[in-house]
C-alpha cells in the first residue's frame, strides 16, 4: 500500500471567508502598501534588503499565451513582473528580456542607421524594431546625426540617410548662436539652424543632470557622446513622461525595467548565459514538478555561476519540496500543482492537491526555516486564484506573491493572439498542452501526454485600467476590513473561516431574478 493516506479533504481558496479584525482610524485605503520580497533576505537585515521588491504582489505566468515584452513591460510599470516562457528558442527569450531592458531609460543604448541605409532601410528597420527615432553613426560609432522615421513618408525610398538626416553639430547651443551673430546671421538663420541642432552631453553626466537638459531644451531626446563624440546612449524625454505616470514603476539600478526569465531543466548550461548577457533580473526554474534531481542541479548551476542573480525554483506542494529547494540555494519557492484553470495535471497524472493546502503548509515551514536559520525565502503562490478575493486570501495564508495567466491572458498587453473570428475573445492555452509542447517535442522528444488544454477568455483591453485597478481596489478594501495595513500584518493578523457549500451559496445572490435572465425568463413563462 501507499507511504502515506491522509484522508483529509484538501481545501482552496474559495472555500474560506475573511473575518473582520478591528480597522484603526490610520487603516485606510491610501494608506495600504501592497509591497513585498520576492527575494530571500536575512532577519538581520529586514525586508528592506531583499533584492528584488515587488510594489504590487503579481507576477505573469511564465507561458506562451501570457507573457511576451508588452507585458512584462506593463507589468513591471505598475509594479509587479512579468517572466518570458522557456518554450521558444533560447535567442528569442534573450531578446525579448533585452527589449523589456531597452524599454525604460536611464541611459538606452540606442539601434542605429548608418549614412548610406536608403529611407527604404529605415522603414524596414522602424517596423521591425518599433522604434520611430534612429541617431545615424559611422564605421567607428561617431554621431552625425538622427531621424525620426516618421517624417519620411514623403520621402523617396532609395534617397540616402546622410541626406536626409537632422546633422549633429559638436558643439553647444551657445557656441553655436555666438558664432552665427558674429558672422552677421539673421535671426532666421540662428531659428532654422537650432531647430536641426541636436542637443547633447558628455558621457559622465548623472541621469538627473541629462533630464533637466532635456525638459530646459524640449528637445524627443539628447545624445550622450564620449570622446571624439563617438555616440554612448540616448536619454528620452517621454521616459520621464513614464516615470511621472508609473508611481510604482519596478526598475533596476540603471532605471530599467525589471523581469524574469524561465528556464527548463535540459538546456539551462546554453540559455542562463544568454539571459544574463541580455540583462535578466531573476531565473525562474520552470517545471510542474520541482521536486527533483534536475531542478536541484539547475539552481546549483545558476547559483554557482551567477550567484548575484536571484533564483526561483518550483513548482512544489509540500513541505518536503520547500525543504529541497531551500536547501538547494534558491531564493523564493513557486508552489501549486494543477490549480490552473487550463491545467488537467491532477485529473491526467493524479498529483497535486488544494491550493490552500498547499500555501498553508509550505509557509508554515518556510516560517519555521526563518526562525531556524533566520532567512526568509519568499513563496508566490501559482494557480488556483479566480477572483480577487482568492489572491488576497493566498496572501493571507502566507503566500507573498501571487502568479497569473488566466488574469493577465485576456489583456491587450498579453501574448495572446484574438479569436480568428471575434475579437472579444483571446485565445489561451498552457504550457502542458500540445501547442506549446510542440517546441518540446522537436526540441528534446518530450512529450507523451496533455497535461493543459487550450480556450478562449474575453477581452478585456489595458492592463493597468482593467485588471490591476479593479484586483487591487479589491484586495486593499479587504485589508482595512482586516485592519491590516500591509501584507506581512496580513500574514499575522489575518483570521479567516472555512465555510460550507450552503453559505457560499448564501454569500451570492439568491431568491431573485437577475436583469441578465429576465428575457430567458419571460419566454419561458410565455
Amino acid at each position: 500500500m501507499a507511504k502515506e493516506i491522509i484522508n483529509d479533504p484538501s481545501r482552496t481558496f474559495m472555500e474560506y471567508r475573511f473575518l473582520p479584525g478591528e480597522t484603526p482610524r490610520d487603516c485606510t485605503p491610501d494608506k495600504i502598501s501592497l509591497r513585498t520580497p520576492l527575494t530571500k533576505f536575512t532577519k538581520e537585515s529586514g525586508m528592506e534588503s531583499a533584492k528584488i521588491i515587488l510594489n504590487l504582489p503579481f507576477m505573469s505566468a511564465a507561458m506562451q499565451s501570457v507573457t511576451g515584452s508588452g507585458l512584462a513591460i506593463a507589468l513591471a510599470q505598475n509594479g509587479g513582473i512579468g517572466v518570458h516562457y522557456c518554450s521558444q528558442p533560447v535567442e528569442d527569450e534573450a531578446r525579448k528580456v533585452a527589449e523589456v531592458k531597452g524599454a525604460k531609460a536611464g541611459f538606452v543604448k540606442p539601434k542605429t542607421l548608418s549614412p548610406n541605409d536608403t529611407v527604404e532601410d529605415a522603414f524596414e528597420k522602424a517596423v521591425k524594431e518599433g522604434y520611430s527615432i534612429y541617431p545615424v553613426i559611422d564605421e567607428n560609432g561617431v554621431l552625425l546625426g538622427s531621424v525620426n522615421v516618421n517624417y519620411l513618408k514623403n520621402r523617396m525610398g532609395d534617397e540616402k540617410i546622410s541626406d536626409v538626416m537632422r546633422k549633429f553639430i559638436p558643439k553647444g547651443l551657445d557656441e553655436i548662436t555666438s558664432e552665427m551673430k558674429a558672422n552677421n546671421a539673421t535671426d532666421e538663420e540662428i531659428i532654422k539652424t537650432i531647430r536641426e541642432y541636436i542637443t547633447f552631453a558628455k558621457v559622465g553626466i548623472d541621469l538627473e543632470e541629462a533630464n533637466r537638459i532635456v525638459e530646459e531644451n524640449n528637445s524627443k531626446f539628447i545624445a550622450i557622446v564620449g570622446e571624439d563624440n563617438k555616440l554612448h546612449s540616448l536619454v528620452f524625454r517621454k521616459d520621464i513622461y513614464k516615470h511621472i505616470s508609473h508611481p510604482k514603476e519596478l526598475i533596476d539600478a540603471n532605471k530599467r525595467y525589471i523581469c524574469a526569465a524561465a528556464i527548463n531543466t535540459h538546456d539551462y548550461k546554453e540559455r542562463v548565459p544568454a539571459l544574463v548577457k541580455a540583462g535578466v533580473d531573476m531565473i525562474v526554474v520552470d517545471s510542474s514538478d520541482g521536486y527533483t534531481e534536475w531542478q536541484k542541479e539547475a539552481v546549483q548551476f545558476c547559483k554557482g555561476e551567477y550567484p548575484t542573480i536571484p533564483v526561483m525554483g518550483g513548482n512544489i506542494i509540500t513541505a518536503e519540496g520547500f525543504r529541497y529547494l531551500a536547501d538547494a540555494g534558491v531564493d523564493a519557492v513557486k508552489v501549486g500543482m494543477g490549480g490552473g484553470s487550463i491545467c488537467i495535471t491532477q485529473e491526467q497524472k493524479g498529483t497535486g492537491r488544494g491550493q490552500a493546502d498547499v500555501v498553508e503548509e509550505v509557509c508554515a515551514e518556510r516560517d519555521k526555516y526563518y526562525e531556524e536559520t533566520g532567512v526568509y525565502i519568499p513563496i508566490i503562490s501559482d494557480g488556483g486564484h479566480s477572483f480577487a478575493k482568492d489572491m488576497t486570501m493566498a496572501l493571507a495564508f502566507g503566500a507573498d506573491a501571487i502568479m497569473c495567466g488566466r488574469m493577465f491572458v485576456g489583456c491587450e498587453e498579453s501574448n495572446a493572439p484574438f479569436h480568428p473570428e471575434d475579437r472579444k475573445f483571446k485565445q489561451y492555452w498552457g504550457e502542458g498542452h500540445s501547442r506549446a509542447k510542440a517546441w518540446r517535442q522537436q526540441r528534446y522528444g518530450q512529450v507523451s501526454f496533455d497535461e493543459g488544454v487550450d480556450g478562449f477568455v474575453p477581452f478585456v483591453g489595458k492592463l493597468k485600467e482593467n485588471v490591476l485597478d479593479d484586483i487591487t481596489k479589491k484586495m486593499i478594501s479587504t485589508m482595512v476590513t482586516c485592519g491590516c495595513k500591509n501584507l506581512d500584518e496580513l500574514h499575522k493578523k489575518a483570521r479567516v473561516k472555512l465555510i460550507s457549500e450552503l453559505s457560499m451559496r448564501e454569500g451570492k445572490p439568491h431568491d431573485i431574478i437577475l436583469p441578465e435572465n429576465m428575457t430567458y425568463k419571460a419566454r419561458r413563462w410565455g
